[in-house]
């Protein structure tokens, strides 16, 4: 007569199994969740640096509409000399840009009072047309923050960055 029942072998066998299994999938599920997130995370700061890349090619172009008071105090640069900071709490009050999920913590958004884009020119040519611009982002999401963040842009400090360009 045979029994239905596993051997104590059987059941450790079974076990050991369980475990290589896991120990396989549990970091490569981690890793993937992770560079999903970083994924999102640039394609977030992707996002702003856009939504900064349109506004001021709108105020270059033709500001209209509600459109002119953030013209009124956002001036794309002229040369490596000048800059311009576009704060994402103005891109979302102009519509530039909708609140980013933070990708970190599903259900928050991301601090768009601390997240900007700071543009500055590449050149220092006396052109009309000189429009070669360098965005930085600075994106904050919880306790995440883009590489280009610094605390004295948003300060208002009078400082130089990498293109000795001023903020003012």
């Amino acid at each position: 007569m045979k029994e239905k029942g596993f051997t104590l072998v059987e059941l450790l066998a079974v076990i050991v199994i369980l475990s290589i299994i896991l120990a396989i999938v549990v970091p490569t599920y981690r890793s993937y969740m992770a560079s999903s997130r970083n994924r999102a995370f640039k394609q977030a700061e992707n996002a702003l640096k856009t939504s900064a890349s349109d506004a001021l090619a709108q105020c270059i172009t033709n500001p209209t509409g509600e459109v002119v008071e953030y013209c009124k105090s956002h001036r794309p640069p002229d040369n490596q000399y000048q800059c311009d900071v576009a704060v994402g709490d103005e891109l979302v009050k102009y519509n530039y840009i909708d609140p980013i999920v933070d990708p970190y913590h599903s259900g928050k958004y991301c601090d768009m009072s601390k997240s900007y884009v700071y543009v500055s020119n590449k050149t220092n040519i006396d052109d009309e047309d000189n429009f070669d611009f360098v965005y930085k982002v600075c994106l904050v999401c919880g306790d995440r923050k883009s590489e280009d963040c610094r605390d004295d842009i948003l300060n208002q400090e009078k400082t130089e960055y990498e293109t000795f360009c001023k903020v003012t």
